[in-house]
């Protein structure tokens, strides 16, 4: 049985930029990523069948073949592929533009989090929180209205297990409620020691504790440590 096709015809775009040139099977790199082969100047307009493009022509080839009674007209906005957001921290609280200053004035992101900023700070905000699930979905709300259409969101502002659960949990029912967006959820609670205990503990939580629960759950697509120095050592991060 024929698949039904599901049509969008779009017409008088301004500039169009695609990913349709040479191998699409590789990823465009050195000169390739500025060609202007991978660009359209204004006056296109393009088919969208069952969710691919199947046709970028001038406008009036488009409306020849397809018609214009159904076609929609972009008025000359520019056209480009959904934006991957690779790395965020979706659920987090508090206010930190003040380590920008810090920065300007030379000192590293371990004087700043010897100071009381940093990564506990937005911790401890981001543990008052009563409703994770309002914020993740404002968030994401945002990001797709300005073009995100594949993400990544980690934890790692918990530091305790209760916490890292709740995020990814809250994670998990964006997942379900934004169908359209790709979204791959990270646990992250290897992002910094808490206060309560040192790294040897820390590393003994989430190896007997943390993690187990993640697995056990489901909650999470992959694993991520923050291996710096003064924080997780390789060995830290090979063990976890």
């Amino acid at each position: 049985m024929a698949q039904d096709v599901q049509r969008s015809i779009f017409v008088n775009a301004g500039r169009i930029a695609h990913f349709s040139c040479g191998d699409t099977s590789q990823p465009l790199v050195g000169e390739e990523m500025t060609s202007e082969q991978q660009i359209h100047d204004c006056g296109f307009g393009f088919v969208v069948e069952n969710g691919h493009f199947v046709k970028i022509a001038h406008s009036e080839e488009i409306e020849d073949e397809y018609g214009h009674e159904n076609s929609v007209n972009l008025h000359g906005r520019a056209i480009i592929p959904g934006l991957v957001d690779a790395h965020t921290h979706l659920l987090w609280a508090g206010d930190r533009s003040a380590e920008m200053r810090m920065r300007q004035q030379g000192m590293s992101y371990a004087d700043i989090a010897n100071a009381g900023g940093g990564i506990r700070y937005t911790v401890a905000k981001t543990r008052e929180c009563r409703d994770f699930d309002l914020i993740a979905e404002q968030r994401l709300q945002w990001a797709m209205s300005l073009g995100t259409t594949s993400i990544e969101v980690k934890s790692g502002y918990g530091l305790d297990t209760v916490t890292e659960l709740k995020m990814l949990e809250s994670y998990g029912r964006m997942k379900d409620k934004f169908p359209e967006l790709s979204m791959h959820i990270t646990w992250m609670g290897a992002h910094d020691i808490p206060n309560v205990m040192d790294k040897h503990q820390y590393v003994e939580q989430i190896l007997s504790e943390q993690l187990p629960a993640v697995v056990e759950q489901g909650i999470a697509d992959s694993v991520d440590v923050f291996c710096e120095p003064g924080w997780f050592t390789i060995e830290d991060t090979e063990s976890i």
